[in-house]
């Protein structure tokens, strides 16, 4: 058996920097800070700046979502996955935990008061809560409307004439974030936005038209950020021509949601999006476009284009900041060629090159990336 990290999320209470493909530098809030909406909505509330250190302190530990591949299983045609939440020090920088739970663990989002992790699972229907002080799962939350997945369902047919819906493909639950006062956990699913009562761990709000993946809370707790698709309403096609759409795609959509009226109140076109990141005085929407390669920048009362740094020749996938906001930190990942195969092109896919593994860290005043920080794996 062998193991990777999921899509892979990392959570952290605080900034840590980690080696992992998709970084989720969550506050204590959970998810990346968030943005201002419109605006129809007030302007964000100065957040304390002490309060927002707290939120950003450095846990004793960071959670990545992994998932284990029984490679002999899948290849007989059996369920093969399992996940794992890596609980690693941020002391010794080591493993020091490791317990398993659902199928493909995907993103994580931390309580406020750090008593808590949430992660969300691609093929099983539930958003799993596990204690931190313990570091093992307490809880599943089930997820109304939400179908079990098997990935070889689609990966048998991937190539079967007339294709097959985007449904089939679609995790059973992606983007995960928690309310500054630890009273929500908002999950993106196959079945909308799901909004979660932490009193009763009972789904209260599910918002079918929010079919996405990325989200983000604002540090005032006003607003809500999410990354949202139109792949539902696209005609069946095989593997490779989903794979070409989620490369060309402009059709994708940053929204931004009002949390008391739970209204949409602005959107904007996006390619896909892979992480949402806020600055902590909630002025700026930070945003990675993964086939895009880069990271685009919006005000967050407008959604307006601010502006954008590239991260090529890699693809930009998790984003989070540093307390003060004078530095955000994007993991990128190497193409590996694969993409020039499936346009029709001839060049031979080559191996990922390791040193286009790496931590953008941008400086948000100079509007750009300053350094590259060398990645081992993710």
């Amino acid at each position: 058996m062998s193991h990777r990290p999921a899509t892979v999320s990392i959570a952290l209470a605080s900034l840590l920097l980690a080696v992992c493909a998709v970084l989720a530098f969550t506050s204590a809030a959970g998810g990346a800070p968030s943005t201002s909406a419109t605006l129809q909505v007030a302007a964000a509330e100065q957040v304390d700046q002490g309060e927002i250190e707290r939120r950003l302190a450095l846990s004793p530990f960071a959670y990545v979502a992994e998932t284990d591949y029984d490679t002999a299983q899948i290849q007989s045609g059996a369920f093969g996955y399992s996940g794992a939440a890596a609980c690693i020090d941020s002391v010794s920088d080591s493993v020091v935990d490791r317990p398993t739970a659902g199928s493909s663990l995907q993103v994580v989002a931390v309580a406020p008061d750090g008593s808590r992790f949430y992660m969300t699972d691609a093929y099983k229907p539930v958003l799993h809560v596990f204690d931190s002080e313990t570091r093992e799962e307490v809880r599943e939350i089930t997820l109304p409307g939400v179908e079990a997945r098997d990935p070889s369902t689609w990966m048998m047919e991937a190539f079967r004439e007339g294709g097959f819906p985007y449904s089939e493909m679609r995790s059973c639950s992606g983007g995960v974030a928690c309310t500054p006062d630890g009273s929500l956990i908002l999950v993106t699913s196959s079945a909308g936005l799901e909004v979660i009562d932490v009193e009763t761990y009972q789904v209260v709000r599910t918002m079918p038209e929010l079919l996405g993946g990325a989200i983000a809370v604002s540090f005032d707790g006003k607003r809500a950020y999410i990354a949202c698709d139109n792949f539902a309403e696209l005609a069946p096609r095989d593997f490779f021509g989903w794979f070409e759409v989620f490369q060309e795609t402009e059709d994708c959509r940053l929204v931004c949601l009002d949390m008391a009226t739970w209204e949409v109140v602005e959107e904007i076109s996006t390619a896909l999006v892979a992480g949402i990141a806020v600055k902590p005085d909630d002025s700026e929407v930070f945003f990675s476009e993964l086939y895009r390669k880069r990271v685009r920048v919006v005000d967050s009362l407008t959604l307006d284009d601010l502006w954008d740094v590239t991260t090529e020749p890699s693809y930009s996938i998790g984003i989070g900041f540093v307390p003060s906001g004078a530095k955000a930190y994007v993991v990128c990942s190497a193409e590996s060629g694969f993409t020039d195969v499936l346009s029709g092109g001839q060049t031979i896919p080559s191996m990922p090159k390791a040193e286009d593994f790496f931590c953008a860290v941008i400086d948000t005043a100079g509007e750009e990336v300053v350094k590259r920080i060398p990645l081992e794996a993710y």
